[in-house]
């Protein structure tokens, strides 16, 4: 039976001096013998590789790091917030309605999710750099290690994107409901007898406008569309307290 051909890596022909220093001789020693690589070149040539890899796909993960922070930074403050309005020695004694803890509930489950799917993309990315490193690692040759290295990323990217676009058609949603649901009715019946085309580029219109608001001042379209939670409403202490006198 034939031998199994060894991989061929690329033409390895140019020389580059480098001085290191001890330390850095022994680990990267170290990382040679760890990874079971045949020479010192060739763990330098991965290690090139990696640093390389890392400097590309690195900025991202950090921005959504600490926009991650930042959000959770902001729901932790909200929620901690409303537990303090909601919970506190003026409503010890005060009855809340099916409805109301049904509002306060869903307040800190959307909360949840939301920080969640922070989480989940900054993970996601963490995860996809690790298995774009490992090939380098461990394949017979440089050359297959940067080719898988390349189609991890690019499968990841397709991941992305298609997520991307869930997100944005979520976002969408809600600005087209935002929009239907302030429509007055004039302007309800001029679009219904708008022809289909006309009708489509009515709302990506809106959709759009709405979108634009929102990044230009997102507290002013927050008091404008979004209806407030019962505890940031006018009278809504004194209503809740009034339940428990009525009982007495």
């Amino acid at each position: 039976m034939a031998r199994p051909k060894k991989p061929v890596d690329e033409l390895k022909d140019q020389r580059v001096p480098i001085m290191v220093s001890e330390d850095e001789l022994k680990a990267i020693d170290d990382w040679r013998f760890e990874n079971r690589l045949p020479s010192r070149g060739e763990a330098i040539r991965r290690l090139c590789q990696i640093g390389m890899l890392a400097d590309n796909e690195l900025e991202p993960i950090a921005d959504l790091a600490v926009e991650t922070m930042n959000f959770v930074g902001n729901e932790i403050g909200s929620a901690r917030s409303d537990f303090r309005t909601l919970i506190n020695e003026q409503t010890a004694d005060a009855l809340f309605t099916q409805q109301e803890l049904n509002e306060a509930l869903s307040a800190g489950i959307e909360r949840h999710f939301d920080t969640l799917q922070y989480v989940e993309s900054l993970t996601e990315l963490v995860i996809t750099l690790y298995n774009a490193i490992l090939p380098i690692t461990e394949a017979d040759t440089v050359k297959r290690g940067v080719e898988h290295s390349k189609s991890v990323i690019e499968k990841a990217n397709e991941i992305f994107a298609v997520a991307a676009e869930r997100r944005k058609q979520t976002e969408d949603n809600r600005y087209l409901l935002i929009s239907v649901s302030h429509e007055s009715p004039e302007g309800r019946a001029a679009y219904e007898a708008m022809p289909e085309d006309e009708q489509n580029k009515y709302l990506g219109e809106a959709i759009e406008r709405l979108r634009r608001e929102e990044e230009e001042d997102p507290d002013a379209f927050h008091e404008k569309y979004v209806q407030k939670p019962f505890w940031e409403r006018e009278g809504w202490l004194e209503a809740v307290k009034s339940r428990k006198l009525k009982k007495d």
